[in-house]
């Protein structure tokens, strides 16, 4: 079979969109039912293939779905994709609890397969395994019922993040400190008053830069309380449910369950990582506290704590003092379309490829699509949806669209940020590289026999690494110097101001890295103690964030409300640390031999991001660096 066209995505309505899911869900069944079929022996093309385009069919449907859900400009649209979402969820929930579909696999010989066709076998069963297979048909029907209710949950409370965006009104002296183009774009209305949002492009720089600490103050109570309270109920539900579907398929909590497949294996071993990770930051992050606090003391005498609120516009100040790094003056040489424009040429560079625009309709006029060439031969398309809108997904990602399969179709994927349109703050710069490592991770992934190995289908607490290393290349003078311009003045980015960017990145590191390790361990804990009243939720923010966090609990805050990684990695925050130790690792060699050294990318391209999932991560990583993946550099990236 070949299908090299790309899907569409502009005339897409509510009406076509379910009979899109209901087309996809017939040729699923009757994929399971040429799998189930009679045979005489059971083979790869007669049993494996067959489940191969299932997989196939219905994650055509799963990811537009997932993307439209989240970024669709129209409601119906939308909610028909979640729709879909949740059909195709308990197709694949009812899949992996057949019976007789695990015993077709089952009866199917390794023996006679290549290695690619062997782990899919392998990793199949696990699955089959994993969901509750080998239960009773009365658990069975439990673990189906609770699935498919912790999927309509988790939508609910993804939902009400993307629609929870608030506003504080303030007086036009109170912009004082923000920049000039800021105040320019915030205007009062007929009373006199300025709306700030807590969409990305208002919230970060005003927390940074406003001198007003009652407007920020302000602002992060309503940052701190999007989503709350509807989701209290929602994710109190969320996390009852999982526990419920854990314990049925006998662990004993969700936390046990999700990290079974994972690098680490079990929630033992990352509690292992994760006391490294205090270790190694405490004492810095009492030195970072410290000096902040002397740059409030200076305004404040005799100040003897920061809050939440004063977290960043004291980092701010204490940076140009210290470092003599003034981010106001940083923001004028990222003028959004030159900066645009600049990483995908440092990508193109660096991973050997052409990203050639091209005309499609979309789902909105924001949207920009970019063929991918690799050695004159097209691998894939990717779109860039990088503005903030009403109803659109108001964080950052990489969204999967369409798989890539050798010889059958390509890869899509879109990124989904929320940039302003004007000068961008160097952390927005850190975040574009990031998400687009993602995407170059599954473009590049996207050759592969098996779907469920293509993009970046790899463990969980992997897929970060590529996103977090690339990151580096916003701190590298050689990239920057290619776009970086001074909006009034035209000058390139001096190389001095570069090697301050990268004496800012390690400012305040101790006390950034121990708010993830908040986190990630709010994130676990939820998922193993028993959590049963809204107070619950509250008593373990609190206790975690006296615990680890720099800045105390700010009372009247449910910041939990609007954590949407508690639905989408549940259990498993920790990946960003994690990957973020992986990722020190795999740019030693750049940093050894030169960010743009081709045989170093080459062999990053073809040995990590090419091979998707197709083998373990550990593999993967032995075979980039020749040797077993560790945390020295991370530890002396921590200790900067």
């Amino acid at each position: 079979m070949t299908k090299q066209a790309f899907l569409k995505h502009g005339s897409v309505s509510a009406k076509s969109l379910a009979k899109e899911a209901d087309l996809v869900l017939k040729k699923a069944k009757s994929a399971v039912a040429v799998l189930l079929a009679p045979k005489k022996q059971r083979t790869s093309e007669n049993t494996l293939q067959p489940l191969n385009t299932v997989h196939q069919v219905l994650f055509e449907i799963r990811n537009k779905a997932s993307l439209f859900a989240q970024v669709h400009p129209d409601p119906k649209v939308r909610e028909i994709a979640e729709k879909s979402i949740e059909r195709v969820s308990q197709f694949l929930t009812n899949l992996y609890l057949q019976r007789d579909v695990f015993e077709a696999l089952s009866s199917v010989s390794p023996k006679n397969l290549d290695a690619d066709a062997k782990r899919f076998l392998k990793k199949e069963l696990f699955d089959f395994r994993l969901s509750g297979v080998d239960k009773p048909p009365a658990v069975r029907k439990k673990i189906a019922a609770l699935t498919k209710q912790m999927v309509a949950l988790g939508q609910t409370f993804d939902r009400n993040i993307k629609d929870g965006t608030r506003f504080i009104k303030i007086r036009p002296e109170e912009l004082e400190g923000l920049p000039e183009d800021f105040r320019q774009s915030h205007h009062p209305d007929k009373q006199g008053l300025v709306t700030i949002s807590t969409q990305y492009p208002d919230s970060v720089p005003f927390m940074q830069y406003a001198k007003s600490e009652n407007a920020r103050r302000a602002l992060l109570m309503e940052n701190s309380n999007r989503a709350w309270p509807k989701n209290d109920a929602v994710f109190l539900k969320l996390l009852a449910v999982r526990k419920k579907i854990a314990n049925l398929l006998g662990y004993k909590d969700w936390a046990a369950y999700v990290t079974v497949d994972k690098m680490a294996r079990s929630p033992q071993r990352v509690d292992t990582f994760l006391r490294e990770i205090d270790r190694v930051t405490k004492e810095r992050a009492k030195k970072d506290f410290a000096l902040l606090l002397t740059i409030k003391q200076k305004d404040q005498p005799g100040a003897k704590s920061i809050m939440a609120w004063e977290g960043s516009y004291y980092d701010n100040l204490a940076m140009k003092a210290v470092v003599g790094l003034d981010t106001q003056e940083v923001r004028k040489y990222f003028t959004f379309q030159p900066t645009k424009q600049g990483i995908l040429k440092a990508a193109e560079r660096l991973f050997g490829l052409s990203f050639q625009p091209q005309n499609v309709k979309t789902w909105h006029k924001d949207v920009e699509v970019y063929d991918v060439y690799q050695n004159k031969k097209l691998i894939g398309r990717f779109y860039l949806d990088l503005h903030p809108r009403e109803n659109k997904y108001n964080h950052a990602a990489c969204f999967e669209i369409q798989q890539g399969i050798t010889n059958t179709q390509l890869p899509e994927a879109a990124l989904i940020c929320n940039f302003s349109r004007g000068l961008l703050d160097h952390s927005e710069v850190v975040t574009f590289l990031h998400e687009f490592g993602h995407l170059m991770h599954f473009i590049l992934a996207g050759k592969q026999k098996w779907i469920r190995f293509s993009g970046f289908a790899t463990e969980w607490d992997f897929v970060e690494a590529p996103s977090q290393m690339l990151e580096s290349w916003a701190f590298d003078y050689e990239t920057l110097k290619t776009f970086a311009r001074h909006t009034e003045t035209g000058e390139v980015i001096p190389e001095e101001l570069v090697e301050k960017l990268k004496k800012s990145d390690n400012f305040g590191k101790g006390i950034w890295q121990r708010r993830q390790l908040f986190l990630t361990t709010l994130s676990l804990e939820y998922h193993r103690r028993t959590i049963k009243t809204n107070n619950d939720l509250l008593k373990v923010v609190k206790e975690l964030q006296k615990k680890y966090s720099a800045f105390a609990y700010v009372p009247g805050t449910h910041s939990y409300a609007s954590f949407g990684h508690l639905n989408g990695y549940s259990a498993i925050y920790y990946t960003y640390l994690w990957s973020r130790a992986i990722a020190e690792d795999i740019l030693g060699p750049f940093e050894k031999k030169g960010m743009y050294n081709r045989e170093v990318a080459r062999r990053y391209r073809e040995l990590i991001l090419a091979r998707g999932g197709s083998e373990d991560a550990e593999d993967l990583l032995k075979d980039f660096l020749g040797r077993k993946w560790n945390l020295a550099r991370f530890r002396r990236w921590l200790e900067k």
